[in-house]
């Protein structure tokens, strides 16, 4: 049953980090149109409608930096009052953070939670997260949470990536959060970028979960570990059963996928119940691997397997 999505509203992002599994060198997407973004809402409202869909998670994030299209998003929570299954969160890499921005989330936090992407202390946060001109972003960054704190009265949810150089950090990463009042941390597995030489195996990532979780955050992975989901998250992989992913005005499994044209499941007006069928045959019955990993990576290193898509027998 499908349940959630990632939207990806805006094509364009003003950073260039180096980890990013979405961008080459000044590849850029499609921003997405209202119109796209309002036929995508009544397709999910017409689905959960006939299938008893509660809640519908909704991620607008993706390819590019979301608050880059802020009028989009007030556009999406002020069309969404049509119906009370959306649950919107977005990420924001916390550059472009304004009063405006943030005075408009504390008006709509009962419908959208703004998260931002912080991998630790300055040494973490700017070894990946760079600028355009190679600057690191650290200070803006808590500069922009901490002016959330001071209207929210609580610091938000972070978004920490975690790599090799995480994990070999991970006590002075722990000590930080802590030191700065970061409760609620989603922690997230590096993916891509291997020339970066970074990258760890979901054994060593599980590991470093274990140890979050001792340390008392209340994360992502803390409850309904079974759930399908993101197994970058430390999840089940939701692809072909619960995920979908919005971009470019086509529907794929989710936002590893979006080079991939044979993985398309459809367009982004083609009707929910269409594109489940069209999932039911990327389903595998290992979904504690992640699909992308396991059917196009292993199949890309291995010269006589060639990956198929989802209308062919694997």
């Amino acid at each position: 049953m499908i349940d959630r999505a990632c939207v990806s509203i805006s094509g364009h992002c003003n950073l260039r980090c180096s980890y990013c599994h979405f961008r080459g060198e000044g590849e850029e997407y499609e921003d997405m149109t209202i119109s796209q973004a309002r036929r995508i809402m009544d397709n999910m409202i017409e689905y959960a409608e006939v299938n008893g869909v509660e809640k519908f998670k909704v991620g607008l994030l993706g390819a590019g930096e979301p608050l880059l299209r802020f009028d989009l998003i007030k556009d999406i929570v002020n069309y969404s009052r049509k119906s009370d299954i959306f649950s919107f969160y977005t990420i924001t890499n916390g550059t472009i953070v304004s009063n405006e921005i943030l005075s408009f989330f504390d008006s709509e936090r009962e419908r959208i939670e703004l998260n931002f992407s912080l991998d630790g202390h300055q040494e973490l946060h700017d070894l990946c997260r760079k600028t355009r001109n190679g600057a690191g972003t650290h200070d803006v960054v808590m500069g922009a949470i901490n002016r959330y704190g001071s209207i929210f009265g609580v610091k938000p949810n972070i978004n920490c990536t975690v790599n090799a150089k995480t994990i070999e950090n991970k006590d002075m990463l722990f000590g930080f959060l802590k030191a700065n009042g970061f409760n609620r941390v989603s922690f997230s597995r590096m993916v891509g970028a291997l020339h970066l030489g970074l990258n760890i195996t979901t054994a060593s990532f599980d590991g470093f979960l274990s140890e979050a979780m001792d340390q008392g955050f209340i994360m992502r992975q803390s409850s309904k570990k079974d759930s399908y989901d993101c197994t970058m998250y430390g999840r089940k992989c939701g692809v072909g059963r619960t995920n979908i992913f919005y971009s470019g005005g086509k529907i794929f499994p989710c936002g590893r996928f979006v080079r991939l044209d044979d993985y398309i499941l459809g367009q982004y007006d083609t009707p929910l119940h269409e594109v489940e069928e069209n999932m039911r045959m990327l389903r595998t019955s290992t979904p504690d691997e992640c699909y992308y990993d396991s059917m196009i990576v292993e199949r890309r290193a291995d010269p006589i397997i060639m990956a198929h898509g989802p209308g062919e027998a694997f």
